[in-house]
């Protein structure tokens, strides 16, 4: 039985992608199919230099919907047995301004908020089991994931 899997031909937002992304995308020939990962976590091993993948992901805006296609980045993941997540993000409202020094001093960007579901287990676009984040929580879980990962090299954390 073959999958069926959606890809986008137009853009939801009127920002280009990249120049291959837009060429590719307004190839005039059905078959060609394409879709860019939108994350690629991974940790570089400290002991052999190894990149080892933490997770794939697929990213989007929150807009009041929980629905996004994760075909082929759930494929992905199965195939290659790494998780994989649907990650949801907005900022806190109301908006906080921050300049540069802020984030200099904190480390990273505390205005986004994410709602996160695991989906390499899934095997549809639906039943996602979604769990609320703040920038910091999330952020402690990659840190998490990188501590408890093994080496695929040298099997070392």
């Amino acid at each position: 039985m073959s999958e069926i899997i959606t890809v986008a031909r137009n853009l939801y937002y009127s920002k280009s992608t990249g120049v291959y992304n837009d060429w590719h995308r307004n190839i005039m020939n059905n078959s060609f199919k394409t879709l860019d990962i939108d994350i690629c976590e991974y940790k570089v091993c400290l002991h052999c230099k190894t990149n080892n993948i933490l997770f794939l992901a697929e990213t989007c805006k929150y807009k009041g919907s929980l629905y996004k296609s994760t075909d082929l980045t759930r494929l992905l993941a199965q195939r290659a047995n790494l998780p994989a997540y649907l990650i949801f993000w907005d900022y806190v409202y109301p908006r906080i301004d921050l300049d540069l020094n802020d984030f200099l001093k904190i480390g990273y960007d505390p205005r986004l908020v994410f709602k996160i579901a695991k989906i390499e287990h899934l095997r549809a676009n639906k039943g996602y089991v979604f769990k609320d984040y703040t920038s910091k929580e999330w952020i402690d879980e990659m840190i998490r994931l990188r501590e408890e990962r093994k080496c695929d090299h040298c099997g070392k954390k």
